[in-house]
């Protein structure tokens, strides 16, 4: 998927985890159909309020109900009573507070832990802080700025070799294309 046509965004604040978009609407009462961005159907079970983001700012709001259907999820949200209302949040962004989700297992995080996180290669080289995220779809990728330039880096495995949560340090093996010239190398 071309950048175009992903998915670009930066998180507010680390207590706020993004958990969904707003795909569409669903029926006539006002409800929202949501793409969930967390693993499982189950993390969405106590929300019991949402920050929801549109171009014309964020509102806290508290959720009426939210249930699975199928791969999405169907969100009611108190202040939302028509299709028309609902339809205005198209493209809206959710986030819950961390509160609210489920206790992560050891060595799993939430994109915004890494939010001014340090990026370094495996050989120490410092490429920058995470400034933000893009979903593209099949993965993340990591806004990285620094020294004026801007890296993409794949929220990958075979790319994310190490988290250090406590030092604030994400250690990456860059993909080939990401500069010409490694840091240092001159």
């Amino acid at each position: 998927m071309s950048e175009a046509g992903a998915r670009r965004y930066f998180a507010m604040s680390q207590p706020l985890i993004f958990i969904g978009a707003v795909t569409r609407a669903q029926g006539l009462k006002g409800a929202l159909r949501v793409a969930p961005y967390l693993g499982a159907m189950e993390d969405y079970e106590g929300l019991r309020s949402v920050t929801l983001v549109t171009e014309g700012g964020r509102e806290e709001r508290k959720v009426r109900a939210c249930r699975p259907h199928g791969k999405v999820l169907i969100v009611e949200i108190e202040g939302l009573n028509d299709r028309d209302a609902a339809e205005a949040c198209v493209g809206a962004s959710l986030y819950a507070d961390r509160s609210q989700l489920p206790d992560l297992e050891e060595g799993e995080f939430y994109k915004e832990d890494l939010l001014d996180a340090a990026v370094v290669t495996e050989e120490g080289a410092a490429l920058g802080t995470v400034a933000g995220f893009i979903d593209t779809g099949s993965n993340d990728v990591l806004v990285v700025t620094g020294d004026g330039q801007e890296h993409l880096i794949p929220l990958i495995q075979s790319v994310v070799i190490s988290v250090d949560l406590e030092s604030r340090t994400v250690t990456v093996v860059p993909p080939e294309d990401l500069y010409e010239e490694p840091p240092g190398d001159t």
